[in-house]
């Protein structure tokens, strides 16, 4: 199971469960507080982030990857 969390609670949480998590980190919740994650991506169009999701063929749209559906959603706002 991959996790993508933004909060320190969050990554132990899906750490405990047995994920595999990337922290993402932002204003509120700074990359040293998401260090138990198994990766850090600075954004969620991070290159590293998509090779872990499949390489080619993923992309995102509005901020959100187009691997969850084809719709259109709208854009993310990590800092809020």
């Amino acid at each position: 199971m991959l996790v993508l969390e933004d909060s320190p609670a969050g990554v132990a949480s899906a750490r405990a469960s047995g994920a595999f998590v990337v922290g993402i980190p932002h204003d509120q919740s700074p990359a040293a507080g998401l260090s138990a994650a198994n990766r850090l991506a600075v954004r969620l169009d991070d290159p590293g982030l998509l090779a872990l999701l499949g390489g080619e063929g993923v992309s995102f749209v509005g901020g959100i990857s187009s691997v969850w559906g084809t719709r259109r959603r709208p854009t993310a706002d990590l800092r809020s």
